[in-house]
C-alpha cells in the first residue's frame, strides 16, 4: 500500500510521464469554482480548501474503452512504482 505520502508524491508528478513513458495529464489546472462558467455561483471563503489545494496536481492516467489488458498492466505497474516510497 502506498499511503498518503505516496499519493502526495504522485500529485507532485502531475503532467509528467511515469516510468515507461506512461503519460499523465492535468485537466483541471484551476479549481472548477474559479472557472468562468461557475463565477456567478458564490463560494464561502475557505469552503473549497481541498479543491484549491490540489487543483493542478490531480493526475489523470490513460483510460479509454480500447485500453487492452497489457496496457492496463503497464499503467498499473508504473503507477504502483511511482506511489511506492523509495
Amino acid at each position: 500500500m502506498c499511503g498518503i505520502n505516496g499519493a502526495v508524491a504522485m500529485f507532485d508528478r502531475a503532467g509528467r510521464p511515469l516510468e515507461g513513458g506512461v503519460p499523465t495529464a492535468v485537466f483541471y489546472p484551476q479549481p472548477l469554482h474559479e472557472a468562468p462558467a461557475y463565477q456567478s455561483h458564490s463560494v464561502v471563503p475557505g469552503g473549497v480548501a481541498v479543491a484549491e489545494r490540489i487543483s493542478g496536481r490531480v493526475v489523470s492516467l490513460p483510460m479509454h474503452p480500447h485500453l487492452g489488458e497489457a496496457e492496463q498492466a503497464r499503467v498499473n505497474s508504473a503507477l504502483r512504482k511511482a506511489l511506492t516510497p523509495e
